[in-house]
């Protein structure tokens, strides 16, 4: 038969190791919340030197360069008895 002494002890036992695990997990989310706010502010920095984040830049959207590409038109080079004919690209 299990002593209940022993059993209350390795409960004991169980239950500090849980709450050393808790405050462990605790202070890494401390530091990573420090951490991710030392990251906003650099990235914040960034765009302002960067001038992305400044509301006198000329577009209010990235700029896209559009291009306007002529129309691909095939001419025909040569015929054949059989229907089919060759034909080129410009």
């Amino acid at each position: 038969m299990v002593n209940l002494l022993e059993l209350y002890r390795s409960l004991e036992q169980k239950i500090a190791k849980l709450e050393a695990k808790i405050e462990r997990l605790e202070r890494e989310n401390e530091s990573l919340k420090a951490e991710n706010k030392i990251l906003k502010i650099e990235n914040a920095e960034l765009k302002e030197k960067l001038g992305l984040n400044s509301k006198n830049s000329l577009f209010d959207k990235p700029y896209i360069h559009q291009v306007d590409l002529p129309k691909i038109e095939s001419y025909v080079m040569e015929y054949q008895l059989t229907g089919r004919c060759y034909t080129r690209h410009i």
